[in-house]
Protein backbone atom coordinates (compact mmCIF):
# COMPACT_ATOMS: atom_id res chain seq x y z
CA UNK A 1 0.00 0.00 0.00
CA UNK A 2 1.81 3.28 -1.53
CA UNK A 3 2.54 5.76 1.36
CA UNK A 4 4.15 8.88 1.95
CA UNK A 5 8.37 8.90 2.28
CA UNK A 6 7.97 10.69 5.83
CA UNK A 7 6.12 8.01 6.93
CA UNK A 8 8.59 5.83 5.00
CA UNK A 9 11.72 7.03 6.52
CA UNK A 10 9.72 7.16 10.45
CA UNK A 11 8.83 3.06 9.92
CA UNK A 12 12.51 2.53 8.77
CA UNK A 13 13.80 4.55 11.23
CA UNK A 14 12.07 2.74 13.95
CA UNK A 15 12.65 -0.64 12.61
CA UNK A 16 16.39 0.08 12.95
CA UNK A 17 15.84 1.49 16.01
CA UNK A 18 13.76 -1.61 17.80
CA UNK A 19 15.29 -4.17 15.34
CA UNK A 20 11.84 -5.34 15.04
CA UNK A 21 10.05 -5.87 11.40
CA UNK A 22 7.62 -2.63 11.54
CA UNK A 23 5.08 -2.60 8.39
CA UNK A 24 2.36 -0.21 7.69
CA UNK A 25 -0.87 -2.33 7.06
CA UNK A 26 -4.19 -1.65 5.77
CA UNK A 27 -6.71 -1.13 8.61
CA UNK A 28 -10.56 -0.67 8.62
CA UNK A 29 -10.78 1.36 12.26
CA UNK A 30 -12.31 4.24 13.43
CA UNK A 31 -9.59 5.24 15.44
CA UNK A 32 -7.44 5.55 11.70
CA UNK A 33 -8.28 8.97 9.86
CA UNK A 34 -5.98 7.02 6.61
CA UNK A 35 -7.00 3.48 6.60
CA UNK A 36 -3.65 2.72 8.14
CA UNK A 37 -2.07 0.51 10.78
CA UNK A 38 1.11 -0.20 12.27
CA UNK A 39 2.27 -3.50 12.88
CA UNK A 40 5.51 -4.39 15.22
CA UNK A 41 7.04 -7.52 15.06
CA UNK A 42 4.29 -10.45 15.89
CA UNK A 43 1.87 -7.53 17.81
CA UNK A 44 -1.43 -7.15 16.57
CA UNK A 45 -1.95 -3.72 13.93
CA UNK A 46 -1.94 -0.24 16.00
CA UNK A 47 -4.52 2.35 13.87
CA UNK A 48 -2.55 5.07 12.55
CA UNK A 49 -3.69 8.54 12.74
CA UNK A 50 -1.65 11.30 10.20
CA UNK A 51 -2.06 14.73 12.15
CA UNK A 52 -0.57 17.61 9.70
CA UNK A 53 2.34 19.54 11.12
CA UNK A 54 -0.34 22.72 11.35
CA UNK A 55 -2.85 21.25 12.66
CA UNK A 56 -5.27 23.62 14.59
CA UNK A 57 -5.02 23.15 18.31
CA UNK A 58 -8.94 22.25 18.44
CA UNK A 59 -7.75 19.27 16.40
CA UNK A 60 -4.88 18.67 18.72
CA UNK A 61 -6.83 19.04 21.94
CA UNK A 62 -9.47 16.27 20.49
CA UNK A 63 -6.45 13.52 19.98
CA UNK A 64 -5.44 14.33 23.47
CA UNK A 65 -8.70 13.84 24.76
CA UNK A 66 -10.06 10.96 22.96
CA UNK A 67 -8.66 7.57 22.25
CA UNK A 68 -4.93 8.16 22.17
CA UNK A 69 -3.75 5.61 24.03
CA UNK A 70 -5.43 3.47 21.34
CA UNK A 71 -3.42 4.34 18.21
CA UNK A 72 -0.24 5.84 16.84
CA UNK A 73 -0.01 9.18 15.76
CA UNK A 74 2.32 10.45 13.50
CA UNK A 75 3.59 13.52 11.95
CA UNK A 76 6.79 14.56 10.05
CA UNK A 77 8.27 16.26 13.14
CA UNK A 78 7.56 15.94 16.58
CA UNK A 79 9.40 18.62 19.08
CA UNK A 80 10.93 17.40 22.29
CA UNK A 81 8.66 19.34 24.20
CA UNK A 82 5.59 18.00 22.34
CA UNK A 83 6.28 14.36 22.54
CA UNK A 84 7.46 14.90 26.62
CA UNK A 85 3.36 16.22 26.29
CA UNK A 86 2.26 12.93 24.51
CA UNK A 87 3.95 10.46 26.48
CA UNK A 88 2.52 12.21 29.83
CA UNK A 89 -0.73 12.20 28.44
CA UNK A 90 -0.36 8.31 27.16
CA UNK A 91 -0.67 9.58 23.41
CA UNK A 92 1.20 6.96 21.37
CA UNK A 93 3.00 8.57 18.57
CA UNK A 94 5.47 8.28 15.28
CA UNK A 95 6.96 10.82 13.51
CA UNK A 96 9.40 10.75 10.21
CA UNK A 97 12.49 10.59 11.85
CA UNK A 98 11.57 7.32 13.91
CA UNK A 99 11.54 9.21 17.44
CA UNK A 100 8.36 6.90 18.97
CA UNK A 101 6.01 6.47 21.98
CA UNK A 102 4.72 3.05 21.59
CA UNK A 103 3.09 0.87 24.85
CA UNK A 104 0.21 -1.07 23.56
CA UNK A 105 -0.20 -5.05 22.30
CA UNK A 106 2.69 -5.47 24.85
CA UNK A 107 5.12 -3.64 23.73
CA UNK A 108 6.82 -0.67 25.20
CA UNK A 109 9.12 1.65 23.00
CA UNK A 110 10.57 5.10 23.82
CA UNK A 111 12.82 6.28 20.90
CA UNK A 112 13.55 10.19 21.65
CA UNK A 113 16.82 12.03 19.95
CA UNK A 114 16.96 10.80 16.56
CA UNK A 115 16.84 13.60 13.96
CA UNK A 116 15.89 12.56 10.27
CA UNK A 117 19.15 12.56 8.13
CA UNK A 118 18.62 12.32 4.34
CA UNK A 119 15.52 12.44 1.67
CA UNK A 120 13.94 8.95 1.46
CA UNK A 121 16.17 8.41 -1.78
CA UNK A 122 18.92 7.87 -0.38
CA UNK A 123 17.90 5.79 2.76
CA UNK A 124 19.58 2.92 2.01
CA UNK A 125 22.88 4.65 2.27
CA UNK A 126 22.10 6.91 5.51
CA UNK A 127 25.42 6.32 8.08
CA UNK A 128 23.23 6.39 11.09
CA UNK A 129 22.26 2.74 9.83
CA UNK A 130 25.32 1.81 12.50
CA UNK A 131 22.85 3.88 15.53
CA UNK A 132 20.89 0.55 16.49
CA UNK A 133 18.83 2.37 19.84
CA UNK A 134 20.49 -0.76 21.27
CA UNK A 135 22.08 2.19 24.17
CA UNK A 136 18.27 3.52 25.13
CA UNK A 137 16.76 0.47 25.55
CA UNK A 138 16.46 -1.55 28.76
CA UNK A 139 19.60 -3.48 28.98
CA UNK A 140 21.39 -0.36 27.36
CA UNK A 141 19.89 1.89 29.64
CA UNK A 142 21.35 -0.23 32.66
CA UNK A 143 24.48 -0.01 30.82
CA UNK A 144 24.83 3.46 30.25
CA UNK A 145 23.67 3.98 34.00
CA UNK A 146 27.32 2.08 35.36
CA UNK A 147 28.91 4.09 32.81
CA UNK A 148 27.76 7.58 33.56
CA UNK A 149 28.07 6.34 37.80
CA UNK A 150 31.81 5.47 37.06
CA UNK A 151 33.38 6.66 33.17
CA UNK A 152 36.49 4.74 34.28
CA UNK A 153 34.14 1.61 33.49
CA UNK A 154 34.31 2.38 29.71
CA UNK A 155 38.01 1.45 29.50
CA UNK A 156 36.82 -1.94 31.26
CA UNK A 157 36.74 -5.44 29.64
CA UNK A 158 32.68 -5.99 28.34
CA UNK A 159 32.53 -8.67 30.90
CA UNK A 160 33.25 -6.32 33.62
CA UNK A 161 30.43 -3.98 32.22
CA UNK A 162 28.74 -6.64 31.92
CA UNK A 163 28.52 -7.53 35.65
CA UNK A 164 28.59 -4.06 36.95
CA UNK A 165 25.25 -3.05 34.59
CA UNK A 166 23.59 -6.31 35.64
CA UNK A 167 23.03 -6.97 32.25
CA UNK A 168 23.91 -10.43 29.38
CA UNK A 169 27.66 -10.64 28.19
CA UNK A 170 26.00 -11.06 24.90
CA UNK A 171 24.07 -7.42 24.95
CA UNK A 172 27.07 -5.26 25.69
CA UNK A 173 29.10 -5.33 22.39
CA UNK A 174 26.10 -4.02 20.48
CA UNK A 175 25.17 -1.43 23.57
CA UNK A 176 29.06 -0.16 23.75
CA UNK A 177 28.47 -0.32 19.06
CA UNK A 178 25.33 1.81 19.61
CA UNK A 179 27.02 4.13 21.95
CA UNK A 180 29.63 4.70 19.57
CA UNK A 181 27.71 5.45 17.14
CA UNK A 182 25.79 8.03 18.57
CA UNK A 183 29.06 9.93 19.57
CA UNK A 184 29.34 9.47 23.52
CA UNK A 185 32.11 7.06 23.27
CA UNK A 186 35.22 7.75 21.05
CA UNK A 187 38.35 5.48 21.19
CA UNK A 188 38.70 1.48 22.11
CA UNK A 189 39.71 -0.57 24.90
CA UNK A 190 41.75 0.81 27.41
CA UNK A 191 42.20 4.27 25.89
CA UNK A 192 38.21 4.67 25.30
CA UNK A 193 36.19 7.34 27.19
CA UNK A 194 32.50 8.22 27.74
CA UNK A 195 31.78 11.67 26.49
CA UNK A 196 29.10 14.13 26.45
CA UNK A 197 27.89 13.07 29.58
CA UNK A 198 25.67 15.80 31.09
CA UNK A 199 23.43 15.02 27.47
CA UNK A 200 23.40 11.22 28.21
CA UNK A 201 22.51 11.91 31.52
CA UNK A 202 19.78 13.95 30.26
CA UNK A 203 18.48 11.60 27.66
CA UNK A 204 19.07 8.89 30.32
CA UNK A 205 16.71 10.35 33.15
CA UNK A 206 13.99 10.82 30.65
CA UNK A 207 13.93 7.51 29.31
CA UNK A 208 14.15 5.56 32.21
CA UNK A 209 10.62 6.14 34.02
CA UNK A 210 9.00 4.49 30.90
CA UNK A 211 11.55 2.02 29.77
CA UNK A 212 12.76 0.22 33.31
CA UNK A 213 11.06 2.20 36.32
CA UNK A 214 7.39 1.34 35.27
CA UNK A 215 7.80 -2.34 34.73
CA UNK A 216 9.25 -2.54 38.35
CA UNK A 217 6.12 -0.84 40.54
CA UNK A 218 5.08 -2.87 43.05
CA UNK A 219 2.52 -0.65 43.93
CA UNK A 220 0.46 2.38 45.59
CA UNK A 221 0.72 3.58 48.95
CA UNK A 222 -0.13 5.58 51.94
CA UNK A 223 1.09 5.70 55.32
CA UNK A 224 -0.75 7.58 58.41
CA UNK A 225 1.55 10.16 58.91
CA UNK A 226 3.59 12.53 56.12
CA UNK A 227 7.10 11.66 57.43
CA UNK A 228 6.26 8.23 57.44
CA UNK A 229 9.99 7.67 55.96
CA UNK A 230 11.64 8.80 59.10
CA UNK A 231 10.24 5.78 60.63
CA UNK A 232 11.81 3.01 58.09
CA UNK A 233 14.30 0.86 60.03
CA UNK A 234 18.47 1.75 59.10
CA UNK A 235 18.75 -2.27 58.66
CA UNK A 236 16.44 -3.15 56.24
CA UNK A 237 18.25 -2.52 52.10
CA UNK A 238 15.63 0.49 50.80
CA UNK A 239 16.27 3.61 49.25
CA UNK A 240 14.50 6.50 48.71
CA UNK A 241 13.81 8.91 46.05
CA UNK A 242 11.77 11.57 44.64
CA UNK A 243 11.16 14.32 46.95
CA UNK A 244 11.92 13.00 49.94
CA UNK A 245 15.26 12.42 48.33
CA UNK A 246 15.47 15.98 47.46
CA UNK A 247 15.13 17.34 50.55
CA UNK A 248 17.32 15.23 51.80
CA UNK A 249 20.02 16.12 49.49
CA UNK A 250 19.76 19.65 49.24
CA UNK A 251 17.00 20.94 51.76
CA UNK A 252 14.70 22.60 49.25
CA UNK A 253 11.68 21.03 48.92
CA UNK A 254 8.97 20.19 51.11
CA UNK A 255 7.84 16.50 50.23
CA UNK A 256 4.47 15.29 49.45
CA UNK A 257 4.57 12.24 47.95
CA UNK A 258 6.82 9.68 48.23
CA UNK A 259 8.83 6.77 46.31
CA UNK A 260 10.44 3.60 47.58
CA UNK A 261 13.09 1.39 46.26
CA UNK A 262 12.86 -2.00 47.63
CA UNK A 263 12.93 -6.24 46.72
CA UNK A 264 9.73 -7.63 47.57
CA UNK A 265 11.00 -9.48 50.36
CA UNK A 266 11.71 -5.85 52.47
CA UNK A 267 8.43 -4.81 51.68
CA UNK A 268 6.81 -6.89 55.15
CA UNK A 269 9.29 -4.71 57.58
CA UNK A 270 9.05 -1.59 55.66
CA UNK A 271 4.93 -1.70 55.70
CA UNK A 272 5.36 -2.40 59.43
CA UNK A 273 8.00 0.36 60.30
CA UNK A 274 6.31 3.04 58.19
CA UNK A 275 2.43 1.99 58.90
CA UNK A 276 2.24 1.85 54.89
CA UNK A 277 -1.06 0.72 53.48
CA UNK A 278 -1.95 -0.38 50.06
CA UNK A 279 -4.32 2.01 47.96
CA UNK A 280 -7.84 0.67 47.94
CA UNK A 281 -9.79 1.29 44.22
CA UNK A 282 -10.78 4.99 43.83
CA UNK A 283 -8.85 6.38 47.07
CA UNK A 284 -7.80 9.86 47.03
CA UNK A 285 -5.29 9.99 49.92
CA UNK A 286 -3.65 13.28 50.62
CA UNK A 287 -0.08 11.88 49.35
CA UNK A 288 1.04 8.65 47.51
CA UNK A 289 3.92 6.36 48.17
CA UNK A 290 5.01 4.29 45.34
CA UNK A 291 7.41 1.40 45.59
CA UNK A 292 8.92 0.19 42.89
CA UNK A 293 11.84 -2.89 42.29
CA UNK A 294 15.60 -1.11 42.08
CA UNK A 295 17.70 -2.87 38.83
CA UNK A 296 20.28 -1.45 41.00
CA UNK A 297 22.52 -2.92 43.61
CA UNK A 298 21.14 -1.11 46.42
CA UNK A 299 23.97 -0.04 48.79
CA UNK A 300 22.46 -0.98 52.11
CA UNK A 301 24.35 1.82 53.86
CA UNK A 302 22.57 4.64 51.92
CA UNK A 303 19.14 4.88 52.23
CA UNK A 304 19.21 7.62 49.19
CA UNK A 305 18.82 6.11 46.05
CA UNK A 306 21.52 7.04 43.24
CA UNK A 307 21.08 10.78 42.36
CA UNK A 308 20.60 10.18 38.72
CA UNK A 309 17.65 7.98 39.77
CA UNK A 310 16.23 10.97 41.26
CA UNK A 311 16.29 13.32 39.19
CA UNK A 312 14.91 10.97 36.95
CA UNK A 313 12.00 10.41 38.83
CA UNK A 314 11.65 13.91 39.87
CA UNK A 315 11.59 15.01 36.43
CA UNK A 316 8.89 12.45 35.46
CA UNK A 317 6.08 14.18 37.78
CA UNK A 318 6.42 17.26 35.51
CA UNK A 319 5.56 19.53 38.28
CA UNK A 320 7.55 22.91 38.57
CA UNK A 321 8.62 22.55 42.10
CA UNK A 322 10.32 18.80 41.32
CA UNK A 323 11.54 20.25 38.35
CA UNK A 324 13.42 22.87 40.24
CA UNK A 325 14.63 20.23 42.70
CA UNK A 326 15.74 18.24 40.00
CA UNK A 327 17.90 20.72 38.13
CA UNK A 328 19.32 21.33 42.34
CA UNK A 329 20.36 17.65 42.31
CA UNK A 330 21.84 17.71 38.63
CA UNK A 331 23.90 20.75 39.95
CA UNK A 332 25.45 20.03 43.06
CA UNK A 333 25.94 16.33 42.26
CA UNK A 334 25.79 15.04 38.86
CA UNK A 335 27.75 18.04 37.24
Amino acid sequence: MPHSDSLNDGIHSLATAVQLPVEIVGLNSPLSNNGLGISIGTAPAIPLFSLVQEADKAEFGELLSRDGAHRVVFMDHISPAKAKMLREAGIQYLDASGNAFIHQHGLHIVVIGKKRATAASNRKQLPAESKTGKAFQPAGLKVVFALLANPELARASLRTIAERAGVSLGSVSAIIKDLTAHEYLVGSGSKQELINTSQLANRWTELYPYSIRDKAHIGRFTAQAPDWWQALPTDVDYQISGEIAALKLTGYLNPKDGILYAEDAQLPALMKAGRLRQLKTDEKPEFIIDIYRPFWKVDSAKHIAPELIVVSDLLSTSDPRNVDAARRVMNEYLD
